[in-house]
């Protein structure tokens, strides 16, 4: 991961269309693989996503993912029949999109993974894919603003003239134009009716020159590689050729045009070669278009093209020097620091952490990739009532403490209330703005508000607190449907940091309601970044580089 800065996660297989239609848990072998891939993603590294709700033929629906691993069956009926851009698909396909972004909270999202193969090889059904594309693009951009959003191209497919103008309505529409790009390939992608690449290192210079004359976007190879082997496909009668130095010099140029034309990211797909998997791989003979294209052979030893990559990342951390790097959150792994001066934290790391739910919620523990730590997940479903959570502490931990810090998001963009309770019976909130994307907030004592209707000497007195709560009244507001609101763990601190945050708009005098209420009821130019399935990065940049490392790519 030294050798990297941008981890890629390539969800090319089966999509949960039953449960994304009716808002049901993904089967559990899906959600523990998401988790296994969060806890793998390095605490420095940016995060890119890739998703599509299309087969790997680029032009049928995905299947629907079985109760296990592997076990993909056929796609439920209303999606089967269903048209790209059907409202049944789009509800489907954004709730699916719509919860990979929640769990991931990638910097940059591909939501059509080599998605002009329909445009080349199916052209009538791509404005339904179009239309689909752009109500998926426009929805989460609404709920997450800062959220980078693209589509994937092969480059080889692109240049040809009538796929070039059929997609560029959709090329406009991204904040990035994502490119598959594995020149080696040329073969395989004449027969399907894409244009031939010409010989020697114009292979892959023409193409990349073309492509930055086709669009001023922003560019990001979301996957490439080259083999350093010949092969030949024998069923589809495909030669691949390639060696070695060849590998080389298209790394080399790679990075040549990546500075030129500033790119995003590249992510090499793969850094080992997997011969020695070969044969267990059931795929048939498509498993051997990537077999040879790491920069590492099955004995894990560096070809020259690794001698590029390090050369490479060298010059961007020398062009770095002097700048101060971006700080990275350390892994929080200890549950409760306490001590009457030195703070108190609530960390989330079992089940017992967690806050004890109203009727109506539900309360998990959930990885976030962003902050390194376990986050405390709220599920609510709005009743007209009060949404609750509340945990309990011991008397007299919050002695000394003047703060309260933590990080906050919500995939509904709205106030949550932030109660302490007093052992004499005093209630003081505060309000606390949330949004989709982390926000870290940090309250002094001054920013609580005496409940109305309480009596007493009217000053927070930390020592007496002994229970937390966090609260949503949209519900009693008449708001329906559901939300989901992560907060980090909780740090108690002795010392006032200056700036409280701007304050939510629930109304104050629903927020005295819970007063009431008790638990249990109602970058510069020139700087790109590196990945392998995973990328080199520039640490004051909002570009990422290539990554070596990753989740494997499916096929």
């Amino acid at each position: 991961m030294s050798n990297s800065t941008l981890h890629a996660i390539h969800l090319d297989q089966c999509v949960p269309w039953e449960e994304a239609l009716g808002g049901r848990p993904f089967p559990a072998w899906l959600e523990k693989d998401w988790d296994d891939v969060i806890r793998r993603i390095p605490a420095d590294h940016k995060v890119y996503v890739a998703v599509t709700p299309t087969a790997m033929n680029r032009k049928e629906i995905a299947g629907q993912c079985g109760s296990r691993e592997g076990n993909e069956k056929r796609p439920p009926r209303e999606i089967r029949g269903a048209r790209y851009d059907s409202e049944t698909m789009k509800r489907a396909y954004l709730n699916y999109a719509r919860r990979v972004v929640q769990r991931f909270n990638p910097t940059y999202v591909n939501i059509g993974i080599e998605i002009s193969e329909m445009a080349l090889r199916q052209p009538g059904t791509w404005p339904e894919f179009q239309a689909l594309y752009m109500y998926t693009f426009d929805a989460l951009k609404a709920e997450f603003p800062n959220l980078q959003i693209g589509v994937e191209f092969v480059l080889q497919s692109l240049l040809l003239p009538r796929v070039a103008e059929l997609v560029k309505p959709a090329v406009e529409k991204s904040d990035y134009v994502g490119i598959s790009f594995y020149p080696y390939g040329t073969e395989a992608g004449v027969k399907f009716g894409a244009p031939a690449l010409p010989a020697g290192r114009n292979q892959w210079n023409q193409p990349l020159d073309w492509l930055r004359k086709y669009t001023d976007k922003p560019i990001a190879i979301c996957e490439t590689g080259y083999t350093s082997k010949y092969r030949r496909l024998r069923n589809a009668k495909v030669d691949l050729h390639g060696d070695e130095v060849v590998q080389a010099e298209f790394l080399k140029d790679l990075f040549r045009v990546a500075q030129r034309d500033n790119y995003l990211f590249i992510i090499w797909f793969i850094a080992i070669d997997y011969e020695k998997l070969r044969n267990k791989i059931p795929v048939g003979e498509a498993k051997d278009i990537w077999i040879n294209t790491g920069l590492f052979d099955s004995e894990v030893r560096p070809k020259p093209a690794w001698k590029e990559w390090l050369a490479f990342l060298e010059a961007q951390r020398g062009a770095l020097d002097g700048v101060q790097p971006v700080a990275v959150r350390p892994r929080e792994t200890t549950r409760v620091d306490q001590g009457r001066s030195g703070g108190f934290k609530i960390s989330f790391e079992t089940e017992k952490d967690l806050f004890h739910p109203s009727a109506g919620g539900r309360l998990t523990l959930e990885m976030q990739a962003d902050l390194r730590v376990n986050a405390m997940r709220w599920d609510i479903t709005y009743k007209k009532d009060w949404a609750l959570c509340d945990k309990e502490i011991p008397a007299g931990v919050l002695e000394g403490i003047r703060t309260v810090r933590f990080s906050i998001r919500s995939s509904r963009k709205d106030a949550v209330l932030l109660r302490v309770d007093e052992k004499g019976g005093e209630t003081y909130y505060t309000l606390v703005p949330a949004d989709s994307n982390w926000r870290e907030v940090t309250y002094g004592l001054d920013a609580f508000t005496l409940a109305e209707g309480k009596k007493g000497n009217g000053r927070l007195d930390p020592d007496l607190v002994d229970r937390i709560w966090f609260g949503d009244g949209a519900g009693e507001d008449g708001a329906k449907g559901s939300r989901v609101v992560w907060i980090s763990p909780i740090v108690f601190g002795a010392a006032v940091k200056s700036g409280n945050p701007k304050r939510g708009s629930i109304n104050r005098a629903k927020a005295a309601l819970l007063t009431k209420l008790s638990h249990g009821s109602g970058q510069p130019a020139g700087n790109t970044m590196l990945g392998s399935c995973s990328g080199v990065g520039c640490p004051d940049s909002d570009r990422d580089y290539f990554t070596i490392t990753g989740t494997p790519k499916k096929r």
